[in-house]
């Protein structure tokens, strides 16, 4: 407005000695309009200039706006995980046909024998698109891991190696639990050392539902092995007691990771009423709500997809999604993924795609998780146990 009021000031004699001269009421009106326009164009200069100004101080102070995704996009952007533009516009059209249906059968009843035979054309196409676009060493060395699993035995359990855990944090022979008096009898140092070694990663505090201690040796000789394990005592009658499995023989450095992955696998699945194959159709079926939360907030689709795929397929499906598990342990699956990702969020590892953000964000906006996690931390810091070090791939 000051740039207005100083043109007026100086021009303000000039026109009106103009307009007096003028005997033409033509020219005395185009004189006037020569004005307005004048005036018009500085305050519109003026105007604009300081609008730039207010709007380029607000951009400085705001986040820029988001347009959400249609049911269909999203769909669309998860199924192809890191695919992008190796997709062919005769591709991305047909799998957008595809998905529009899958969303009219979701829409209409929802029937799971309609979704799978839809899952399946998409599958195909995927993988498709997923053999031409991934190297060939990558893939190779993705489908050996895979194979490897399927190898690795689980271990031996000798039913009368297994120690009850007392209130009072020390173990005892399962063979001796119901006498009055149980015979002095020492634990062997080795396997004591695993139990202590446990005690010290995971708070007594949060082992209070695991009953039973079982040691066991592993089984290197396939090239991996299991290290530790957790599993409900039984269905129905007891399923709040669980046990925990611990190779005496596993590297110490890689324990606490081994050891919160499993802890993992008890809370997600500590209400579950059968045991439970690691389908997404198996777990919406069981109690275990924490678990189909994981699914439903982190996974969307891509876990109807792994239910879809072929098992021995299994390195095309990681190859994809590779972005969207911590590790392909986390991908062979869904069960794994949550205790993997668990282990990962206690450990603090840093995460750089959408999912694996939202897996991180999923367990820290949980209070009770989170609580868990710092108790695990502070027990691990007392016992200068040392770095949790992942050690799955």
């Amino acid at each position: 407005m000051y740039n207005i009021h100083k043109f007026y000031t100086m021009y303000k004699d000039y026109f009106v000695d103009k307009v007096m001269e003028m005997k033409n009421k033509k020219a005395i009106i185009i004189s006037i309009s020569a004005a307005i326009v004048v005036v018009a164009s500085l305050f519109v200069w003026n105007f604009a200039t300081k609008t730039s100004q207010d709007m380029s101080g607000r951009n400085n102070q705001s986040t820029v706006l988001l347009v959400e995704l249609t049911a269909e996009e999203k769909i669309y952007k998860e199924l192809t995980g890191n695919l992008g533009e190796a997709i062919t516009a005769s591709e991305k059209e047909k799998l957008q046909e595809l998905i529009k249906k899958l969303v009219e059968i979701e829409n209409n009843g929802n029937d799971d024998d309609k979704k799978s035979a839809v899952y399946k054309e998409i599958i195909a196409i995927l993988d498709e698109v997923t053999l031409r676009s991934t190297a060939p060493e990558d893939l190779e060395k993705y489908k050996k891991y895979y194979n490897l699993k399927e190898e690795i035995a689980k271990p031996k359990i000798n039913p009368t190696n297994q120690y009850i855990i007392k209130e009072d944090g020390s173990i005892l022979y399962m063979m001796f639990e119901y006498m009055d008096k149980a015979p002095d009898v020492p634990i062997p140092p080795q396997i004591n050392e695993a139990w202590e070694k446990t005690k010290k990663i995971i708070p007594l505090e949060l082992l209070k539902n695991i009953k039973r201690f079982i040691p066991f040796k592993a089984d290197k000789e396939k090239g991996g092995y299991i290290a530790g394990f957790m599993s409900p005592m039984g269905f129905g009658e007891s399923e709040s007691d669980w046990i925990i499995g611990v190779a005496i023989d596993a590297e110490e450095k890689g324990l606490p990771y081994i050891l919160i992955h499993e802890y993992g696998h008890y809370l997600s699945l500590k209400d579950i009423n059968h045991e439970l194959d690691g389908s997404y159709k198996d777990i919406k079926a069981e109690n275990c709500e924490l678990l189909q939360k994981f699914i439903a907030e982190c996974l969307g689709h891509i876990a109807e997809e792994f239910d879809n795929v072929d098992k021995n397929k299994l390195y095309l499906f990681y190859a994809r999604h590779k972005n969207d598990f911590v590790t392909k342990y986390a991908a062979s699956n869904l069960l794994e993924d949550f205790a993997e990702s668990f282990a990962r969020f206690v450990a603090g590892s840093e995460v750089e795609s959408e999912i694996l953000k939202k897996k991180m964000n999923f367990f820290n906006d949980n209070q009770d998780l989170s609580a868990i996690k710092t108790k695990i931390l502070k027990n691990i810091e007392n016992n200068n146990v040392g770095e949790i070090a992942p050690v799955t791939e």
